[in-house]
């Protein structure tokens, strides 16, 4: 199976009422391959995800509690103390924000070599930490 981390990038972006068709590509290619795929996020996409619900409802069409429901379909990953330390040696090397720094800490502690993001941020980190970046429907084909 592949396992893929989700970055809250494409959940928004799917999730806007007038989103990014990447995105939706992306994420209808998802579930078209549902049971091939290991999808996880962890506190950091869901931080991010709803954030941006509670400063933008109005693009979305979902309540808060289907919001739930959706993020609770993807496998969750703890982030421990291990992926905590990895973070300040990111952000050193690479000048990332912290939360970026985390999702690749933790696709490094959970061995996940795939991250869908379409943040620019993990452009430079994913080729320098050996992370596949898949930012479009092209490169998600690859995997699957």
């Amino acid at each position: 199976m592949n396992k893929i981390f989700l970055d809250s990038s494409v959940i928004i972006e799917f999730l806007k009422i007038n989103g990014l068709g990447e995105a939706r590509k992306i994420m209808d290619s998802i579930y078209d391959n549902f049971l091939y795929l290991d999808i996880y996020i962890n506190l950091i996409t869901i931080d991010e995800t709803v954030f941006f619900y509670i400063k933008n409802k109005h693009k979305i069409s979902f309540t808060l509690k289907e919001l739930k429901v959706y993020l609770d379909s993807f496998n969750f990953l703890v982030i421990t103390q291990e992926i905590k330390d990895r973070m300040f040696s990111l952000i050193e090397t690479y000048k990332l924000r912290p939360h970026d720094a985390l999702i690749i800490a933790t696709c490094q502690y959970y061995e996940i070599s795939n991250l869908i993001s379409l943040d620019n941020d993990f452009v430079k980190v994913s080729s320098g930490e050996n992370i596949n970046l898949i930012y479009n429907l092209e490169k998600l084909k690859h995997i699957l």
